[in-house]
C-alpha cells in the first residue's frame, strides 16, 4: 500500500499530478529541517522533528481521508482526523520513561511539543498556568488515545527508518542538547529553543508542500553563504556614499557625520555582541548603519542584515534610500525586503484539529532576503505571537546582524521580553544587535536587564559630537494652562507670519485631523501648502508625501504640516520651525531632530506645548500620558532650577535621568502582566520556580522537565494593545493588487503578490473593521482570508475614510 502525504495537484484539464508519498514527505522535511536547525547546532533536533510531524498519517482513517478529499473536498471536514499526535506520543513512549537520561527526556518534551502543535497557534503549554497542575502537553502525548498507534509505529519504521536508526539519530540529536544546555543561562532561554524548533519544522513542512504544489518537490536548496553578496553591497554603498559627499557642501554637520559613519566602518571589526550606536538625531545613521552592517555581515559571515524600526513609515524611507545606495529598482523585494505586517489572516481550527496546508498558508513569509526592513510588533510577534505565520521565521533571525532602530519606542510592558530575546540572539544566536538611536533608553538598568557588550558604543567623544549637533533650543510653553486646539492654530497662525515652514506634531490621529480642518478653514491654507499626515495612509501613501515635502521644502515654498509621530523616526525632512505636543522626552528629542536639520541656520526653536485633554485624549495611549507626565515634571524641575542639567532638556543626563524614572514607575509592568488576570507572561518563560507550589497542591513531583507556557504566551501576547488587522487600500498601484487577488493565482503568484502588496496595507481595528463592513466598504478576497477597501473609504486627504467619501484619485504632483 502507498501512503499519502498530500494529493496531486489538480491540471489544468482537472487531471491530477501524481501524490506526494508520506515517506518522501518526511524524509524532505527531514532534510530541511536538519538544514535550519544547523544554525544552532541542532540539525538532528530539528529533523527529528520534522521525520515525526505527520507520522499520523500512516493510519487508515487519514488514508480514507485524502481519499475521499481527492473525489470530493466537500465531502470531508478540513482537520477531522488528527494526525499530529502520533509522533509526538512516539517520543515521549520511547524517551520519557524513568530509565531514560534527563536529556533524552527534555528531548522528547521540546521535539514532541513541536511535533504535535504543527498545525496548532503555538506550542502546547507544559503546565497551563491558570490551573493547579494540569499539562496540555501531557494530555497529548500521554492521555490522549492514538487510533491504529500500532499500525502507524510499523509502517513508519518499515518505510522510513529502521528502529536501529532511528534510536541512534535520536541519541545524535541528545548530545547537540547536551552541548546546546551549557551555553544557556536559564529555563527561559530553552522555552525559546523549543520556538527555534517550531520554527524549523514549521518551515520545513509549508516548503516542502509548496513546492510539492509547485512541481518542485525536489528543488530546495539552503541558503547560500552571503559573504561576497554583503562585500560587494558594502563596496557599492561606500562609493554611493563618496560620491554623495563630494556633492554635499562642506558644513561642520556634513564632516561630523562622515566621521561617524567612519567610526561604525571601523567597528564593524568587532565580533558578534550587543552594541550601541547613538549618534545625534539627524547624524545620519542610516547610512552609518549600514555600512557597519554589511561590512560586519561580511567579515562574520552572516546571513542577513534585518533593520527593526518602530512604525511602518519609517520601513518605506529606510528601503527606499537602501535601495537606491545599492543601486536597485524602486521596487525590489529580492534584495531588500519590505515587510509590514502579515496581509493574510491566519485561520486556526478550534481544539486539537489539524489545519491543513492550503495556499496563504503555505506562502513564504519568512524573511529569507539578504537585507529585510521590519516594525518592532513584528520582530516581537515572531518570537511571541500566537499563529505558525509569524514564528515561521523565527530561525533566519539565527546569525544575522539586527539593527534596532529607534530602540526606544520598545513597549514597557514588552522590555523584559525584548532583552530576553536580544540576550539569546547574542550568546546562542550569533547574531549581533545593535541599538540605535539618538536617546538610549536604560534597557541595562531594568531588572531583566541586556546584556551590552563592553565598550559597545560605537561613536568616541559623544558628549562632544552631542554639543556639536545642537541645532535647536526648546521653548517651553507647558507652562501654566493647557491649551485647546484653536488656540495652537492661532499660535501656529502667529508664527506663520516669519516662517517659511512649520511641522506641528500630536500626540493623537483625531487631534492631527481636527487641527489640519482648522487650519485648512483658514487664510492660511493660501498662503502656504498644508499636508496632513497620519497612518490612516498606506506606506506608498506617505512615502509619497515625504517625497513631495522633501521638494517644497528644498524649493523655498511655504508649507505647514500636521503629523502624528509617524513622523519622528528615521524620516529625513528639516523645518525652519516645530511644535510637539508634551510626550516622553525621547519623542520631543526625535520632533527637535525634523528642526534645523542640516544646520541650515542658526539654532532654530522647537517649542513644546500642553493641548488640553478634551482636544487629545491619551486614555488608551498610557505609555505617552506616562512619558508626559515624567516630561513636565523635567520642566517644572527646570523652571526651578536654571542650572539643571545645563538648561539643556535634551542634553544626556537628562536623557538618563528620563529613562531611569520611567522605568522605576513602569518596573512593575516590565514583565508583561496581562490585563484582568494575576499572570506577567515574562516569568512564563520558565516557571521552574512552581515546581515547590505545584507539588505543595498535589502532593506528587512535577513529571516533566520543563514547565514553561508557550501557549498561555500565545494567547495574550500583543506588542499593541488593541487588535488590529491588515488592509489593502486602493491607492494607485493598490488598486491593480485588489485586482490581481480577486483573480485566479497560483501559489507562486500569490506569494510574489503579497510581497509587493506590503505597501498598500494600512492596519485597521476592529471596531473600524466592523463599521467599515456594515457600510458595505470592505471587499474580501481569497476565500475571505484578506481584505481590501473599496475606493470609497479611501481619500487622498486623510487615507482611510470611515465616511465613505474618498474615491479613485490620482496622486497630485507638488
Amino acid at each position: 500500500m502507498e501512503f499519502i502525504a498530500h494529493p496531486g495537484p489538480l491540471m489544468d484539464n482537472d487531471q491530477r499530478q501524481p501524490d506526494q508519498l508520506l515517506k518522501d514527505h518526511l524524509l524532505d522535511c527531514q532534510k530541511i529541517a536538519e538544514s535550519l536547525g544547523r544554525k544552532l547546532n541542532l540539525g538532528h533536533m530539528a529533523g527529528l522533528a520534522a521525520l515525526l510531524h505527520d507520522v499520523g498519517k500512516y493510519s487508515s482513517a487519514f488514508q480514507e481521508y485524502i481519499q475521499s478529499a481527492k473525489i470530493d473536498p466537500n465531502s470531508v471536514r478540513r482537520g477531522s482526523v488528527d494526525h499530529s499526535t502520533a509522533g509526538g506520543k512516539l517520543l515521549y513512549d520511547m524517551f520519557h520513561q524513568s530509565t531514560n537520561s534527563p536529556h533524552e527526556q527534555m528531548l522528547a518534551e521540546l521535539v514532541g511539543n513541536a511535533i504535535i502543535s504543527h498545525h496548532s497557534s503555538s506550542l502546547r503549554d507544559y503546565w497551563d498556568p491558570q490551573t493547579t497542575a494540569d499539562s496540555p502537553f501531557l494530555n497529548r502525548v500521554r492521555e490522549k488515545p492514538v487510533i491504529e498507534y500500532a499500525q502507524i509505529k510499523s509502517a513508519f519504521f518499515t518505510e522510513v527508518i529502521s528502529p536501529v536508526r532511528f534510536k541512534k539519530y535520536v541519541q545524535c540529536a541528545v548530545q547537540e542538547l547536551q552541548v546546546l544546555i551549557k551555553q544557556l543561562k536559564d529555563y527561559s532561554s530553552l522555552f525559546l529553543i523549543g520556538q527555534f524548533i517550531y520554527s524549523c519544522v514549521i518551515d520545513a513542512d509549508r516548503t516542502n508542500t509548496m513546492l510539492f504544489e509547485q512541481g518542485k518537490a525536489a528543488t530546495w536548496q539552503a541558503d547560500g553563504d552571503r559573504t561576497n553578496l554583503f562585500a560587494a553591497d558594502y563596496a557599492t554603498v561606500v562609493a554611493y556614499l563618496e560620491a554623495k559627499n563630494i556633492d554635499s557642501p562642506t558644513t561642520k554637520i556634513n564632516q561630523l557625520r562622515a566621521q561617524m559613519a567612519l567610526e561604525c566602518d571601523q567597528f564593524a571589526d568587532r565580533p558578534t555582541g550587543v552594541y550601541q550606536l547613538s549618534i545625534p538625531t539627524g547624524g545620519g545613521k542610516t547610512f552609518s548603519s549600514l555600512r557597519f552592517a554589511l561590512k560586519h555581515a561580511a567579515k562574520q559571515h552572516k546571513m542577513r542584515i534585518i533593520y527593526v524600526v518602530p512604525f511602518t513609515t519609517v520601513i518605506e524611507q529606510n528601503a527606499a534610500v537602501t535601495r537606491k545606495a545599492l543601486g536597485l529598482p524602486e521596487n525590489d523585494q529580492s534584495h531588500v525586503l519590505e515587510f509590514h505586517s502579515n496581509v493574510v489572516q491566519s485561520q486556526t481550527i478550534a481544539g486539537d484539529n489539524e489545519n491543513e496546508e492550503q495556499g496563504l498558508e503555505l506562502i513564504k513569509d519568512t524573511w529569507d532576503a539578504p537585507i529585510i526592513f521590519t516594525t518592532m510588533v513584528q520582530f516581537l510577534n515572531t518570537f511571541y505571537a500566537s499563529g505558525t505565520r509569524s514564528i515561521r521565521r523565527l530561525h533566519n533571525l539565527m546569525n544575522s546582524v539586527v539593527i534596532f532602530d529607534e530602540v526606544q519606542s520598545v513597549p514597557t510592558k514588552c522590555i523584559s521580553m525584548f532583552n530576553e530575546v536580544v540576550n539569546f540572539l547574542s550568546s546562542v544566536g550569533q547574531t549581533t544587535a545593535v541599538l540605535c538611536t539618538a536617546t538610549q533608553p536604560a534597557l541595562d538598568a531594568v531588572r531583566n536587564n541586556l546584556k551590552l557588550s563592553e565598550n559597545g558604543e560605537m561613536i568616541q567623544n559623544l558628549p562632544a559630537i552631542t554639543e556639536a549637533f545642537k541645532r535647536v533650543d526648546i521653548v517651553d510653553q507647558s507652562q501654566g494652562e493647557a491649551w485647546s486646539l484653536d488656540h495652537l492654530a492661532n499660535f501656529v497662525q502667529e508664527l506663520a507670519v516669519n516662517k517659511q515652514n512649520i511641522l506641528v506634531i500630536l500626540n493623537t490621529k483625531s487631534a492631527v485631523k481636527k487641527l489640519y480642518q482648522t487650519l485648512a478653514a483658514t487664510n492660511l491654507s493660501e498662503e502656504f501648502k498644508l499636508v496632513h499626515l497620519s497612518t490612516s495612509m498606506c506606506a506608498a501613501h506617505r512615502l509619497r508625501l515625504f517625497s513631495d515635502i522633501t521638494k517644497v521644502l528644498k524649493n523655498g515654498q511655504r508649507l505647514i504640516c500636521i503629523s502624528s509621530q509617524l513622523i519622528e523616526a528615521g524620516v529625513d525632512v528639516s523645518f525652519e520651525c516645530v511644535i510637539r505636543s508634551t510626550a516622553g522626552l525621547d519623542s520631543i528629542a526625535q520632533a527637535a531632530g525634523r528642526c534645523n536639520r542640516n544646520g541650515e541656520k542658526e539654532r532654530q526653536n522647537v517649542y513644546v506645548v500642553k493641548i488640553a485633554d478634551d482636544d487629545e485624549k491619551l486614555t488608551y495611549l498610557p505609555e505617552i500620558a506616562d512619558g508626559q507626565k515624567i516630561t513636565l515634571r523635567l520642566l517644572q524641575d527646570m523652571v526651578l532650577d536654571k542650572k539643571l542639567y545645563n538648561g539643556e532638556l535634551l542634553s544626556p543626563a537628562a536623557l538618563r535621568k528620563y529613562f531611569i524614572d520611567f522605568f522605576a514607575k513602569e518596573a512593575i509592568e516590565a514583565d508583561y502582566p496581562v490585563k484582568h488576570t494575576n499572570l506577567k507572561l515574562m516569568p512564563l518563560m520558565s516557571n521552574q520556580g512552581q515546581r515547590g507550589s505545584i507539588k505543595r497542591a498535589t502532593n506528587e513531583d512535577w513529571p516533566l522537565m520543563l514547565l514553561n507556557s508557550g501557549q498561555t504566551i500565545a494567547k495574550f501576547f500583543q506588542v499593541i494593545d488593541s487588535v488590529t488587522q491588515t488592509v489593502l487600500v486602493p491607492y494607485a498601484a493598490g488598486a491593480e493588487f485588489i485586482t490581481q487577488l480577486n483573480g485566479e493565482l497560483t501559489t507562486e503568484e500569490l506569494d510574489s503578490t503579497l510581497k509587493a502588496a506590503q505597501p498598500y496595507t494600512v492596519n485597521l481595528f476592529t471596531y473600524q473593521i466592523t463599521e467599515l463592513d456594515k457600510a458595505g466598504l470592505l471587499m474580501p478576497l481569497y476565500n475571505d482570508q484578506i481584505l481590501a477597501l473599496r475606493s470609497e473609504a479611501y481619500s487622498e486627504e486623510y487615507g482611510v475614510t470611515m465616511a465613505g467619501d474618498g474615491g479613485i484619485f490620482e496622486p497630485p504632483i507638488m
